[in-house]
């Protein structure tokens, strides 16, 4: 497969079943429109350090790092399963998971998120994320349901 364009579809994860489900809707969605696939974790990290470090002496929030970039490694290997063709990239992002994806949204073919509907805003349907995203979105956005 010859990837046309550089500019990616973007998926956020955050190591839920809705996310691994929009990681496989964009990774058919990457490979039908012949780009790469970018991963996206973000979220605000904590200013405490207890009980957020594996160890002593480990830089504050260094679990949720760790974490975090497990999210990604997983949502890239389940990418792959999906796509094998598609080029994946994925990186850990310091900020609003919402802003975050808004801004990769500039620089984004498309930009897929999965809902579970477990957010304080946007009601039932949608997280907050999903929510955030669905209005302040540059480019097109996929919402995909987790329904299980």
């Amino acid at each position: 497969m010859t990837i046309h364009s550089q500019i990616p579809v973007v998926v956020g994860v955050d190591g839920s079943a809705a996310s691994l489900d929009a990681v496989r809707v964009a990774a058919r969605e990457a490979a039908e429109r012949n780009r790469p696939l970018r991963v996206v974790h973000a979220f605000i990290w904590p200013l405490t350090r207890a009980p957020l470090a594996p160890a002593p002496g480990a830089p504050a929030g260094a679990g949720l790092r760790n974490q975090a970039e497990r999210h990604v490694a997983e949502a890239v290997a389940e990418a792959g399963k999906v796509a094998p063709d598609v080029p994946v990239t994925g990186v850990v992002a310091d900020g609003a998971p919402a802003r975050m994806l808004v801004e990769k949204s500039k620089d984004s073919q498309l930009v897929v998120v999965g809902a579970h509907g477990r957010g304080a805003l946007g009601g039932l349907l949608l997280g907050s994320v999903s929510h955030a995203v669905l209005h302040h979105a540059h480019s097109p956005l996929v919402i995909v349901r987790n329904v299980a």
